[in-house]
């Protein structure tokens, strides 16, 4: 049919979709990026920590999209976010403290141990998970 929307279109449906607040509409989504619909590297970097910071669930999907897209949070950032995700009492998020591993993110050998040890105090599978992530960035931290 030839439908075009000009580039500002593109960009402003791509960027009123990713920050929605329920679950994002992927077709749609990916029909904008195929299109040409691009975000800046500051509106990514928002939208991916917005994401990241949110107290419920990620969606998965919309952290994928923008990283593929060229996301990227600074050090500091991605060290901070996974210290409070895994400082928190209630139920890790255990897929946003992987994403942020796998974006780099670190922890002293020191936050470790101290999270490792509350960890192992719980009595519930959340602490559990904690444990089993300690011990997968413990092993990054010192390669055998």
């Amino acid at each position: 049919m030839g439908a075009r929307l000009t580039g500002q279109e593109l960009h402003d449906k791509l960027l009123s979709e990713i920050v929605r607040e329920d679950q994002i509409d992927r077709y749609k989504a990916d029909l904008l990026i195929k299109m040409g619909a691009r975000l800046t590297g500051q509106e990514l970097h928002d939208k991916l920590l917005s994401e990241i910071v949110r107290e419920d669930q990620i969606d998965r999907y919309k952290a994928d999209l923008l990283i593929k897209m060229g996301a990227r949070l600074t050090g500091q950032e991605l060290h901070d976010k996974l210290l409070s995700e895994i400082a928190r009492e209630d139920q890790t998020d255990c897929y946003k403290a992987e994403l942020l591993i796998n974006m780099g993110a670190r922890l002293t050998e020191q936050e470790l141990h101290d999270n490792l040890l509350s960890a192992q105090r719980r009595q519930d599978a959340n602490g559990n998970e904690k444990i089993r992530l300690l011990n997968a960035l413990s092993a990054r931290l010192n390669p055998q």
